[in-house]
């Protein structure tokens, strides 16, 4: 049977030498930077749930799908796994600069834990080249969709006295549709122009 061929993805193309510092700093680097988007929040004044507000509109996922795209399937799920290790053992990487084990006890736990496969999965893509093209939304819609699974599932059990699925939608979905929605666009762009720039700064050197 004939494998899919591979691509590289963006931080192979521009850092294409494969030490394991490199792949520790690219790491460290993307658990930095979900971090310090899970801090960018905002909020929609027109909506209330009868949960008031338990799940949090951050620029995480944006940052979760962004480095699995950028590192790939392993590397990026490793990325992933790394900031949520990082918060558990005390970092202060979550929303609200919150940190340790209580973050995946409360409302957010399954979010939290959907951000694994959803990085695998655009990663997965990238590295069949998906992402040289708008068609990048597709995977991301797909990774997006999948994180939203745990997190419904454990949000429903967090609400508990809450009716299932009305009120768990409400608190847990809705909401977050237009914010996804936008994210998704601006990663779809912004990826695709990171290899047009390769590409302009690769003909500058030739």
């Amino acid at each position: 049977m004939q494998r899919t061929a591979m691509y590289p993805t963006l931080s192979v193309a521009f850092f294409p030498k494969e030490t394991l510092l490199r792949q520790a700093l690219l790491v460290v680097g993307a658990v930095v930077f979900i971090a310090l988007a899970a801090q960018v929040t905002w909020n929609y004044p027109f909506i209330e749930t009868k949960a008031g507000n338990p799940v949090p509109i951050t620029g995480q996922t944006f940052a979760i799908l962004v480095t699995g795209v950028l590192l790939g399937a392993r590397l990026g799920t490793a990325a992933v796994l790394a900031y949520l290790v990082a918060g558990i053992v005390g970092a202060p990487v979550f929303a609200d600069w919150s940190r340790y084990y209580t973050a995946f006890a409360g409302a957010t736990g399954g979010y939290l834990i959907g951000f694994l496969p959803a990085a695998f999965i655009v990663g997965w893509f990238a590295e069949r080249g998906w992402d040289r093209s708008m068609w990048l939304l597709l995977p991301m819609l797909i990774a997006n969709a999948i994180i939203y699974v745990p997190g419904l599932i454990w949000l429903n059990g967090w609400l508990a006295i809450m009716d299932f699925p009305v009120d768990t939608l409400e608190a847990g979905l809705w909401p977050f549709i237009p914010g996804d929605l936008a994210k998704l666009v601006a990663a779809a762009l912004v990826l695709p122009a990171g290899w047009t720039l390769r590409e302009r700064l690769r003909g500058g050197q030739g």
